[in-house]
């Protein structure tokens, strides 16, 4: 990777990532703190302030993007695929139904070859009403950080942003972009200026019908200074709410799951029915997810989500 000119990262975050790789394999892992990389990765001094000087956090949300955009290309086919999680300096790698040396292959985990069961969603690139290219690195920033928070939650698919950007600046129907894509939700906005307030609009499309099933606009106080919190903000505000277990996207499946027979069920079905015992907690609720969980684990034993449920489940029967 770091030999490849598609991997389109500065020398330091190259360095960046051979840093937290090395340490990682070499169990060091407890080290990679922002101190620690700016000391010894960015020449910051012993004094270094994460408070004042954000050159870790803000280099490597660079790799991240820098690492999305190689795998999806030149190296979509990598024997290991690394991900730097959000939040944290510690690298994951994942296999990717190639042999592994055996040095790595007990930090691997695979389920390509899984079955996908989970909800999926792209984040269409957000709209500049400014008509001002100045005011374009905000919403596209914006569209990054969306699916990025979108990323951490394992029950979703989430589709890159480098995919959904060749239909910046186009009107589309949203029945023809799921289509597209492949998935069943769309986040599509805006984002508008007023001097020194930035104005964003955010909705929730269904693909499967055209129809929009969830709106809310925000407005910020914006300076070069909060640029990044706030797009973390709006962001964060966006996901918990469509996201979250109860979310719009799981509250809207759960109902169509409960319509469906037995024998139609899908694996995440199973975790509808277990969410929706969740918030019923009744006794009638609670079979019919025990029920469709087990069903689950038959049709894909390898789903950790689902046997995770299901050992609530068996714990909530012992209870009570």
């Amino acid at each position: 990777m770091l030999g490849s000119a598609d991997f389109k990262a500065t020398e330091k975050q190259r360095k960046l990532l051979s840093f937290v790789v090395g340490e990682t394999l070499e169990d060091r892992a407890s080290r990679l703190k922002g101190y620690t990389i700016a000391v010894d990765v960015y020449g910051r001094t012993e004094n270094f302030d994460p408070q004042a000087d954000p050159i870790v956090r803000l280099e490597a949300g660079r790799l991240r993007r820098a690492l999305e955009h190689y795998y999806l290309k030149a190296g979509r086919n990598d024997p290991v695929r690394i991900e730097i999680p959000k939040g944290d300096y510690i690298p994951t790698f994942q296999s990717v139904n190639m042999p592994l040396p055996g040095n790595l292959a007990p930090a691997l985990e695979s389920r390509d070859d899984a079955p996908s069961t989970e909800p999926s969603i792209a984040v269409m690139p957000l709209v500049n009403l400014n008509c001002d290219p100045e005011q374009a690195y905000f919403a596209d920033g914006l569209t990054e950080e969306l699916t990025t928070e979108l990323a951490r939650y394992q029950d979703f698919q989430v589709i890159a942003s480098q995919s959904t950007m060749r239909f910046k600046d186009q009107k589309v129907d949203p029945r023809q972009a799921g289509q597209d894509l492949g998935v069943r939700f769309l986040l599509a906005g805006s984002v508008r200026k007023y001097l020194k307030t930035i104005k964003v609009t955010i909705c929730l499309l269904d693909t499967s019908s055209g129809k929009q099933i969830w709106g809310e606009s925000y407005k910020r106080d914006l300076t070069a200074a909060n640029l990044f919190s706030v797009q973390e903000d709006i962001a964060g505000s966006v996901v918990g709410v469509i996201s979250y277990q109860y979310g719009l996207i799981n509250r809207r499946l759960s109902k169509e799951s409960r319509k469906k027979a037995p024998a139609d069920f899908e694996v995440y079905d199973a975790v509808l029915r277990c969410y929706h015992y969740d918030s019923e907690f009744t006794l009638e609720a609670f079979e019919k997810a025990l029920a469709a969980l087990e069903q689950a684990i038959r049709i894909d034993p390898e789903y950790g989500l689902a046997w995770a449920m299901l050992g609530v489940l068996h714990a909530d029967n012992h209870i009570f």
